[in-house]
């Protein structure tokens, strides 16, 4: 049986109800369409997951040193890049990335939702 390792990325370090609910959505639809399904968390800072301290969640910079050969990344919504001025280059990158990915949110919640 093939295990699916999936990492996803989203603000699971901050007690933000709405942010923390993406992991457990994730994981109930996953867990619906795989048998074996390995999900690892990441965040700016990492640490326990408020609210389920036996959920472990890495901070991002760990994420090339766990040696894990993902089949999936999920970038989940939330405050990823705190701080960025919108008004940088980096922040129009973000703002561009941001209005694309809520494209491609709502073309998978389709997809989730059938």
């Amino acid at each position: 049986m093939k295990t699916y390792n999936i990492a996803q990325f989203g603000t699971f370090d901050l007690e933000n109800f709405g942010d923390l609910l993406f992991q457990n959505v994730l994981e109930k639809n996953l867990k619906q369409r795989f048998d074996n399904c390995n999900l690892v968390l990441f965040s700016p800072v990492g640490g326990k997951k408020p609210f389920e301290e036996d959920v472990t969640v890495y901070p991002i910079s760990k994420f090339s040193e766990l040696n894990e050969k993902y089949n999936i990344v999920c970038i989940s919504a939330g405050e990823l890049l705190r701080g960025v001025d919108p008004n940088t280059e980096l922040g129009r990158e973000i703002r561009d990335l941001q209005s694309r990915r809520e494209l491609v949110d709502d073309r998978i919640t389709n997809q989730l939702m059938k």
